[in-house]
């Protein structure tokens, strides 16, 4: 857990930020919402939120911070893996959930 020291520096740096400046990174930025977008639109189903996988997406970016086009790509199918791994396990809850309501005998 951190400390209120720790937290009160981060939000001090974060404060700082003003974003990226050079012209690579502003171009790299702004592609950000349109790659995101259309990601999740392809991944995310109907009654799945599409904010909290960008949300995952962008949590995965920021901790492994992928420098290259592979890299990238290799980030996006682990948030796509584990997408998919937590939409199963809800499932699985689901079932067992309607299994285990289900009367013994219906008549």
């Amino acid at each position: 857990m951190s400390s209120e020291r720790r937290i009160l520096a981060s939000r001090a740096n974060g404060a700082k930020s003003r974003g990226p400046i050079t012209p690579e990174g502003k171009l790299a930025s702004s592609r950000n919402s349109l790659r995101h977008g259309i990601l999740s639109k392809t991944i995310v189903l109907e009654d799945e939120s599409s904010e909290t996988f960008v949300d995952l997406l962008a949590s995965y970016q920021q901790e492994h911070q992928p420098q290259t086009p592979t890299e990238e790509a290799l980030i996006e199918n682990m948030a796509v893996a584990r997408w998919r791994q937590m939409r199963l396990w809800n499932m699985e809850t689901a079932g067992l959930d309607l299994e285990i309501h289900k009367p013994e005998f219906e008549y």
